[in-house]
């Protein structure tokens, strides 16, 4: 019936032909029906005697010449909401028809669509630009244009991706280095075809989160959302948690040579983390000799905080240096030996004695030492 469907199997074809939602027909010279799908009856084509049509479509078909080489019209039956693609072969008539209601109810909706998503772009908190897969400008946001500052020369539809990123190159917002190279490798990673995330820094300090993502027509969108409260924020619990650990960890100098450190409450792994990074940075800093660590005000000794006290004194003394336990009570001198563990280091009662110990190691005259407690 047509060339698309030549090649396939004269069954095949009856039944694609029944079966289309749109209606089709064959007619002869005289405008009688030699074919009718489903759709051609359900649509009212065709009229109350045998192999006639309806009235209003043998009156549009009349006009139409038969015969000689194959032609083509257009047809339309606005009382049916039809439009017919009509094919004159030899002695007969070919009708394909569409149903304009629904190519309008479909234009409709892409159009409602299209105002949504309008309403979407220009409402968004971020910036927004589609992009097509030769790297061409679709669509883009206010947004877009404003956390980029780009001029309104170069947002035109069509416009490419490597304009736009050779003049935020030039400006600097890509960093140091050849805009050329800068531009070029912004260009790949942006139409990779991967999912990309970035931060990009512009003049005024803010920070923005850059999402690539691919497209189902081979490009991809950009999206650009800013985090500069959010990293500002991160900064500053970093820098809160670091005086935190700083605080609980105080790795204080008492002597030349001599590094203390009291350990106060609860000991777990991330604590004992701390404790070690902080005594062996004051280690490495101070070539300290001796290094007390006084557990007296650790609330709980287990086998858990007691392998952390080990480790502590191991690593201290890969450093060149002699850690000196100190604050070990009876009960909890008695939890280690139960649960058998062994402290190779030198562990002591009180802190005095951790003192007296380090400052006999290094040769300090014992009044000094004095003068260290009195003060």
């Amino acid at each position: 019936m047509s060339e698309a469907t030549a090649g396939l199997k004269d069954d095949q074809l009856a039944a694609l032909l029944e079966t289309s939602p749109n209606p089709i027909l064959r007619v002869d010279g005289d405008r009688r029906v030699l074919f009718a799908n489903r759709a051609a009856h359900r649509y009212g084509l065709l009229g109350p005697e045998d192999g006639a049509l309806c009235a209003e479509l043998a009156h549009a078909l009349k006009a139409l010449p038969v015969g000689g080489a194959e032609t083509r019209f257009d047809l339309e039956l606005a009382a049916a909401g039809l439009a017919f693609s009509v094919v004159a072969t030899g002695s007969a008539l070919d009708l394909f028809g569409t149903d304009l209601g629904a190519q309008r109810g479909d234009t409709q909706r892409f159009e409602e669509q299209a105002r949504i998503f309008a309403g979407v772009l220009r409402n968004a908190g971020l910036g927004i630009a589609a992009f097509d897969a030769d790297a061409r400008l679709l669509a883009w946001n206010e947004q877009y244009q404003k956390v980029l500052r780009l001029p309104d020369e170069l947002l035109v539809a069509g416009g490419g991706l490597a304009e736009i990123a050779m003049f935020i190159a030039k400006r600097g917002d890509y960093g140091s280095g050849d805009p050329e190279t800068l531009v070029r490798e912004r260009v790949e990673v942006l139409t990779s075809g991967q999912t990309v995330e970035s931060e990009l820094r512009v003049e005024g300090g803010q920070t923005y989160d850059v999402i690539a993502r691919p497209s189902d027509n081979g490009g991809f969108v950009v999206t650009y959302s800013d985090i500069t409260e959010r990293k500002r924020e991160l900064s500053q619990l970093e820098h809160q948690q670091k005086l935190i650990m700083e605080m609980s960890t105080p790795v204080t100098q008492v002597w030349q040579g001599i590094l203390l450190l009291p350990v106060v409450g609860l000991v777990d792994s991330k604590r004992a983390n701390d404790i070690m990074n902080a005594a062996l940075t004051e280690i490495s800093e101070t070539r300290a000799q001796i290094f007390v660590l006084d557990i007296s005000g650790v609330a709980v000794v287990d086998t858990t905080v007691a392998n952390y006290l080990v480790k502590v004194a191991k690593a201290t003394a890969l450093m060149g240096c002699e850690c000196v336990i100190s604050g070990v009570s009876a009960a909890v001198a008695q939890t280690i030996v139960e649960l058998g563990i062994e402290v190779s280091s030198k562990t002591t009662a009180s802190l005095e004695e951790a003192l007296r110990h380090g400052f006999q190691r290094l040769g300090v005259d014992p009044k000094a030492a004095s003068a260290l407690r009195t003060r």
